[in-house]
């Protein structure tokens, strides 16, 4: 055998010979997608509150797939655009001449602001959630630990999960670069 068992020939990596742990992580790992988080605030804003469940659903793949024991559901994601949608149901019919008058304004008014709190609870829940996918993702991709703030998290929620996001897509496009650029000078 040329090689010993503990490695594999990769040609996807300029033919260098890796130990077969780093195989696993260059094979499983994908970049999740950076977004601007001032347009992520936007869609947020324009959409009154329906892309932050939006943004679970489109991240929960990329999430999943990364190196963590903790995996994001797509059954309580749904369970919270449902709930958006009808938070947002009710507090149109708000807005209607006949229900503005009439007596069952407040307990709709009531249900909507159950339906807020169900809501706000999910996400920071998933938020926590995907904080620690990440987390562990990271920690086991560089050496140093990567600090993540439970108050940002909290207040912030996908805001600056996205932005943690952002500044890992930041550094791995620098350490590419950095790898192209010794490999050259090594050959």
């Amino acid at each position: 055998m040329l090689f010993p068992p503990e490695t594999v020939y990769l040609k996807e990596c300029q033919r260098r010979i890796l130990p077969e742990k780093e195989f696993v992580l260059l094979k499983k790992e994908r970049n999740i997608e950076s977004e601007n988080v001032f347009t992520l605030i936007c869609l947020s804003a324009m959409t009154l509150g329906l892309y932050i469940p939006l943004w679970f659903i489109f991240r929960k793949n990329e999430l999943n797939r990364m190196q963590s024991e903790e995996k994001i559901s797509s059954e309580i994601i749904i369970c919270a655009l449902i709930l958006a949608g009808c938070s947002l149901t009710v507090w149109g019919l708000s807005f209607t001449p006949f229900l503005g008058q009439s007596t069952l304004y407040r307990p709709l008014r009531n249900l909507m602001y159950l339906f807020d709190v169900s809501l706000f609870v999910i996400i920071t829940i998933q938020s926590f959630k995907a904080k620690r996918i990440l987390s562990n993702h990271f920690d086991q991709r560089f050496s140093k630990k990567q600090p993540f703030s439970d108050i940002y998290t909290l207040v912030f929620q996908i805001f600056y999960l996205q932005y943690k996001i952002n500044r890992y897509n930041e550094f791995k496009s620098l350490e590419n670069t950095f790898n192209k650029f010794r490999e050259q000078i090594v050959d």
